[in-house]
């Protein structure tokens, strides 16, 4: 079947954008020597990215080529679905396009027969795959798959404490499934800027920076009953503001009617013991400020939701629009109140985090010398976990990594039979299978070529590219490891790139409307 539709220069084009993409953004960051990327806006509010993910690459950069918004969306949806691989899974699938580029000009093959091959090329994949995992769950193989899912990160430096630290995050959130299978497992993050990574460490509660309208500038409170509101009573302006336009009362009288009914509100929360009071995303009247102060109460406006959140789950409290459902409320262990000049921190501890009925929560305390290492290491420790997230249930199944289990993939693939163009496209769906140890090999200043030779030469099993020394090495001997889940899902999401990418036609670009009124 030979290909001689008019429009190809568009399918051609679209390859070419992504492939462009690729080799210069993507490409470079793979492997445990890859690169970083940062990436800076001419704006001058907005802020840096220093990385090398894939999906967060491919998210901060602004994109104009609809094919170029494709890869970046399949890289998101591998970091949604997996947690790991975004870089990997932009790669093979532009690998793809490249030898389907190839076939179109040279061969003159049509689209459509090279999505055939490529589909049944991905389904033999996932045959084998199931032959070739190998089934583990024990405490070594967990902490090989966080060593392994680190190498290319930042975290890797410390890797020994980083791997102790996720290890433990997972090993007791298993435990309590165990326990508790229906319920939702949360990991908070919160940042400390201003020292080394290795002090990154568990917190049983987190810390609320850059409070500014609470009513204690140091305090220390232990069994607190926690309220979390969201309600205009405490700020004492809106409805008292209703109240009085209907009441006609000039400002003096408004002014201690407003005064009255605060003084009301505030001890309706003392007789029911309250410690602390959290309005979302509201106010609190200085005057409730003032009154709560003195009977040694906390109270803090204007808490974000975001933060409102977590704490709601820390607590085992509900956010309320009413101050007088007692049920609502929650309790913590610990709250510690610090201010400097401009705004003020709370510190919340929770010695039982396994009272709330719905979730099982850690809490991670990041701690870095800026704003940009510490966001990269919430994104490396995020990817770690995801990964874990796969063995939650059942064993774990898991297969070499270091391109060892590509390099398994392409030489079965070559060993197929199918007639006439089929062939070609199963040949060049193996050759796209090698470009991962390629890219890992040149990433680390090999001669690809070279290894890439060797791992098409040698009869062992598990071989990959070796870390340590150029050359390959058995990587299940070495402890590199990844999960098989990852793999498929990078098969699966680059066949469906591959097929949207080459069933396209033709590019339309259509302008915004723009009716007559406007026009004019």
């Amino acid at each position: 079947m030979s290909y001689t539709l008019h429009s190809h220069q568009t399918l051609l084009q679209n390859i070419r954008e992504c492939m462009e993409l690729c080799q210069q953004v993507i490409e470079p960051t793979l492997g445990p020597l890859g690169m970083d990327m940062a990436i800076f806006s001419q704006h001058q509010h907005s802020n840096q990215c220093i990385s090398n993910d894939g999906a967060t690459l491919l998210k901060t950069i602004p994109m104009e080529s609809a094919s170029c918004i494709l890869l970046s969306r399949i890289s998101l949806l591998q970091d949604k679905l997996i947690g790991d691989g975004t870089t990997s899974v932009v790669i093979f699938s532009c690998e793809l396009l490249n030898q389907a580029r190839y076939l179109i000009e040279n061969r003159n093959i049509h689209p459509s027969l090279i999505i055939r091959g490529y589909q049944i090329a991905t389904e033999k994949c996932k045959e084998w795959l199931k032959a070739y995992v190998l089934n583990s769950n024990d405490d070594e193989s967990i902490k090989s798959l966080i060593r392994t899912s680190m190498q290319s990160k930042i975290i890797s430096q410390y890797e020994n404490t980083f791997v102790e630290l996720l290890f433990n995050v997972f090993k007791e959130k298993r435990e309590q499934f165990n326990v508790h299978p229906s319920k939702e497992f949360n990991l908070f993050f919160f940042s400390s800027i201003g020292n080394d990574m290795n002090k990154t460490s568990i917190f049983n509660g987190i810390i609320i920076d850059n409070l500014s309208n609470v009513n204690h500038s140091q305090l220390v409170l232990n069994d607190v009953k926690v309220l979390m509101c969201k309600s205009e009573e405490l700020n004492g302006t809106f409805v008292n503001r209703i109240f009085n336009t209907k009441m006609n009362l000039d400002s003096s009288e408004a002014s201690q009617v407003d005064y009255k009914n605060i003084i009301k509100i505030c001890d309706q929360l003392i007789e029911m013991n309250i410690g602390a009071v959290f309005n979302v995303g509201i106010g609190i009247h200085k005057v409730a400020q003032e009154y709560l102060k003195e009977k040694g109460i906390f109270c803090a406006g204007f808490l974000d939701f975001n933060n409102a959140q977590k704490l709601a789950v820390i607590a085992n409290c509900v956010i309320t629009s009413s101050l007088k459902n007692p049920k609502s409320c929650g309790c913590i262990s610990k709250l510690t109140v610090a201010s400097n000049d401009s705004s003020s921190s709370i510190e919340i501890i929770q010695n039982d985090k396994h009272s709330h009925p719905k979730y099982i929560w850690n809490s991670i305390r990041i701690v870095g010398p800026s704003v940009e290492i510490c966001n990269e290491i919430h994104r490396s420790i995020h990817d770690c976990m995801s990964v874990l997230n796969i063995s939650r249930e059942g064993p774990l199944g898991i297969c070499p990594g270091g391109g060892a289990t590509f390099m398994y993939l392409s030489k079965c693939i070559r060993k197929l039979s199918y007639p006439n163009n089929l062939q070609l496209i199963l040949e060049a769906y193996a050759n796209a299978l090698e470009i991962i140890p390629v890219v890992l090999s040149r990433n680390m200043g090999y001669d690809s070529s070279n290894v890439l030779s060797q791992l098409r030469s040698t009869t062992l099993s598990h071989m990959g590219v070796d870390s340590n020394d150029e050359g390959i090495c058995n990587q299940l001997e070495n402890q590199v490891i990844e999960p098989v889940q990852l793999i498929v899902s990078i098969l699966e999401r680059s066949l469906e790139f591959n097929e949207m990418i080459l069933r396209i036609d033709e590019n339309v670009y259509i302008k915004p409307y723009q009716s007559d009124v406007a026009r004019k």
